[in-house]
């Protein structure tokens, strides 16, 4: 991930106080400087969060960056995520798992839902086919008899990521 996305996988809780160091490693490869960078690159090991936390403001301070919100640093990670499994890094499977559970599902995007779950950011579809191999994963019988939930399943996955690629072509407009 870049730094930027790494900004919003901390802003999540995705990032440890212990990882700190290779998040400001990676934002120096990238160009950024900043003297609280330095500082962050060196605190190796850390365990205190709020020295962490108190350093990562700095530093964003520093080179200009604006902290995203809570419902921006969902949104954003879960992009950079979707961009993971879309470039064949992540099985698409595992990587939606992960969106769900450690991007989108640290924000209550369930209070904006107008129908169906996800619905205001356009992950309903997504959200639905996923559940629907996880029910296949779960089957103790075949659903149809001229298939085997085995080539069910390949099929659903191709839907998902299919329907991933179609969210996240709809998501940019929501990610500022």
């Amino acid at each position: 991930m870049y730094f930027k996305q790494l900004i919003s996988k901390y802003i999540t809780g995705n990032i440890p106080t212990g990882e700190m160091a290779e998040f400001a490693y990676i934002g120096m490869k990238e160009g950024y400087d900043s003297p609280s960078l330095h500082i962050l690159a060196g605190l190796e090991d850390i365990e205190d969060s709020y020295e962490a936390d108190k350093c990562f403001k700095l530093t964003l301070n520093e080179l200009g960056l604006i902290i995203p919100d809570n419902r921006q640093a969902a949104l954003q990670y879960a992009a950079a995520l979707a961009e993971q499994i879309i470039n064949d890094k992540a099985d698409v499977y595992h990587g939606v798992y992960e969106i769900i559970n450690t991007a989108i599902g640290k924000y209550d995007f369930n209070s904006e839902n107008k129908q169906h779950v996800y619905d205001s950011i356009f992950f309903d579809e997504v959200y639905g086919i996923y559940h629907t191999y996880e029910d296949l994963l779960a089957a103790k019988v075949d659903w149809v008899k001229d298939k085997s939930n085995e080539e069910l399943m390949i099929e659903v996955k191709k839907e998902l990521f299919e329907a991933l690629i179609v969210w996240n072509d709809k998501i940019k407009d929501l990610i500022v």
